[in-house]
């Protein structure tokens, strides 16, 4: 079967997945902890009775998925940041709640999510934390990444910021995604899924490595604690993926410059 081809200009802008058109800024009503009785409840019953086990089986289902994790990152009892891959456009917001199951994962979430205004109330409550440029929000939503950190819970950031699908390789992304670890000196795991083809399926099998954990280095500057952790992840999703990501039935281009 011949495979498809996308062709893109700038691989850290680039996104070959967008749902939503008319993006829309965060409302300045947004609260990002709103931990009332009744959202505790939504959240439980989505995150816990609907979304985890409709995730293992869509991800086992689909595409026979595995974890490999390190022995250090199973041990690990803080809370922490993952930072992950880009390249499922629905299992990449399942797969970090099935290596969490003793605690909540949240997910920091993109502009695309931010717009869609009638589902913000679920999707915090499941475990959303919207970014955004504001400055104001921008105070609230660093005051709510370090009560999750405090709570010892989980929170998933994709550096690549943008989904390309069943990519193999790893693409470049900022150091300055690393300033939420380093500002609340918590531990960071790196989590990369690769591809390897099937005999009788074109969807590749998933194996997600889990990596780590990486620390911030405290005998280093800001600045360089954030381009240290940067190298340790990058490096380490680049080995995964040259060792492990093997196929997929998806092929990307490069243009070159007129």
């Amino acid at each position: 079967m011949k495979k498809r081809v996308f062709y893109y200009t700038n691989e850290l802008q680039d996104d070959f997945a967008e749902t939503v058109k008319n993006l829309q800024p965060l409302p300045k009503d947004y609260q990002y902890i709103h931990d009332t009785w009744y959202e505790k409840l939504l959240g439980f019953i989505a995150y816990r009775l609907i979304l985890t086990p409709f995730a293992w089986i869509y991800v086992k289902l689909k595409f026979g998925q595995k974890f490999v994790r390190s022995e250090q990152s199973k041990k690990l009892k803080r809370g922490h940041f993952i930072y992950s891959t880009h390249t499922l456009p629905l299992a990449d917001v399942f797969l970090p709640n099935l290596i969490t199951l003793k605690r909540k994962n949240y997910l920091m979430a993109g502009e695309q999510a931010n717009s869609l205004r009638k589902l913000l109330g679920i999707m915090r409550s499941i475990g959303s934390i919207p970014i955004t440029g504001n400055a104001s929000k921008n105070r609230e939503m660093l005051r709510c990444l370090k009560t999750r950190i405090s709570q010892n819970s989980s929170v998933t950031i994709f550096p690549e910021a943008h989904v390309w699908t069943l990519y193999t390789k790893i693409r470049p992304y900022p150091v300055t995604s690393f300033k939420y670890a380093v500002m609340l000196d918590a531990p960071v795991l790196a989590m990369t899924n690769c591809f390897q083809k099937r005999k009788f399926r074109k969807t590749p099998k998933v194996i997600t490595f889990i990596d780590g954990p990486f620390y911030p280095d405290p005998t280093l500057d800001k600045k360089a604690r954030a381009e240290k952790l940067h190298k340790q992840v990058y490096e380490t999703m680049q080995e995964r993926a040259r060792e492990y990501s093997t196929y997929s039935p998806y092929t990307y281009i490069k243009k070159e410059n007129p």
